[in-house]
């Protein structure tokens, strides 16, 4: 991270990338990069065409002057020597993230995903005039609507925020603001006060239960640490964090959400201090789904029901898992999700050793998380 000052990220959303490219533009692109038997390829898209049938009938042949052929296992190639393109057209600003001890880069890419790095909003404002004249000269189409831009205030600047927020926090503390919000306030019965025991019982729970959970961030805290004027909303530490401003797509103005709160960004949610607990949450409630619609549907055949687990459960972790520190609470909370799954695929009176012994001992060795997780990062090591 930086030792002080901003980083921005702009996530930009390619709009049907693969069917924007401008078929003259892919041919320039490719002898550019001196890209061999570029008149075969222009060849064969040049004297293909397609036809809509309708009730029978079959319009006249259409040829079309964008995108590239889907299905082909060659468009995602040519698709990635186009948007290359763009991508050496950023390098050459010399244009950085400024982060130190890392190498200097301004992009990263993946597939039709792309996003911006940079120290501040003239730097963003110059990467993403440079995206609009690619845009106008290739076809490639950028969905303001969809594009987000995020940032995070690192050093001094951070630290004199947060003490801040702590200090407004202390003051409603003391002034006698630390409020139980209504709808999670614990009431003692009668007669409770007078037992010790009782009463230091429930003193966590109800502590634990007067806290709200901050729209921005998504971490629970203390009621004093909420502003007074909207208790149920961001919390003091979000309200006084800095947010990027003023930053532009062709003129327009783009959408801005807080640091703190998780993006999707190369199909990963985490946030700018790259917490990824919302993508946690994500895959501990896409299991939880997956062991519902098993137990709704109990007439599945037991083929059929495993077939469900083995397609839905492991996506679940596959992409994200290498990227993302589960710790042992989730790890643990997923593998009982994941063993009910199966088990509701079995038969709810299957044993859970006999899931996970190993096929040699006579278990089934159903795949589990720690499995997934472990192949997921093993291949792309590999």
């Amino acid at each position: 991270m930086k030792s002080d000052g901003k980083l921005i990220r702009v996530d930009l959303d390619l709009k049907s990338a693969f069917n924007s490219a401008k078929h003259s533009w892919l041919w320039t692109i490719l002898e550019g990069f001196v890209v061999p038997d570029v008149r075969l390829l222009k060849a064969i898209y040049e004297n293909s065409s397609m036809r809509i049938q309708v009730g029978g009938l079959a319009t006249a042949a259409i040829q079309l002057d964008t995108g590239t052929v889907q299905g082909s296992t060659l468009s995602p190639l040519l698709f990635d020597l186009f948007i290359n393109a763009l991508l050496r057209l950023l390098v050459l600003t010399g244009i950085s993230h400024e982060v130190k001890s890392l190498l200097e880069w301004n992009h990263q890419a993946f597939a039709d995903d792309l996003s911006l790095y940079v120290s501040g909003e003239q730097d963003a404002q110059l990467l993403l005039d440079l995206v609009a004249k690619f845009q106008d000269w290739s076809g490639l189409k950028i969905s303001i609507r969809k594009t987000i831009v995020t940032g995070a205030l690192y050093g001094s600047g951070a630290a004199g925020r947060d003490r801040k927020a702590s200090e407004t926090g202390r003051q409603q503390a003391t002034a006698g603001s630390k409020r139980s919000f209504s709808d999670t306030t614990v009431e003692m019965q009668e007669g409770d006060e007078q037992d010790l025991v009782i009463d230091g019982a429930v003193e966590e729970p109800r502590d634990r239960l007067a806290q709200a959970r901050c729209r921005t961030c998504g971490k629970k805290k203390g009621p004093h640490l909420f502003g007074m004027d909207n208790p149920l909303s961001s919390c003091l530490e979000c309200t006084h964090a800095w947010v990027p401003q003023g930053i532009r797509y062709q003129n327009e103005l783009l959408k801005t959400v807080h640091g703190k709160t998780a993006t999707c960004p190369m199909g990963v949610h985490y946030n700018m201090w790259l917490d990824s607990d919302s993508q946690r949450t994500k895959a501990i409630d896409g299991a939880i789904e997956v062991v519902a619609y098993l137990h709704k549907n109990e007439d599945l055949r037991i083929d059929q029901a495993l077939k469900v687990v083995s397609m839905c459960l492991p996506p679940i972790l596959a992409f994200s898992g290498p990227l993302v520190q589960y710790p042992a609470a989730d790890s643990k909370t997923l593998t009982a999700i994941w063993l009910r799954a199966y088990k509701n695929a079995w038969g709810r009176s299957t044993a859970t050793g006999l899931l996970t012994f190993p096929k040699e001992q006579g278990g089934l060795q159903a795949e589990l998380p720690l499995g997934t997780l472990f192949d997921a990062t093993w291949g792309n090591l590999h």
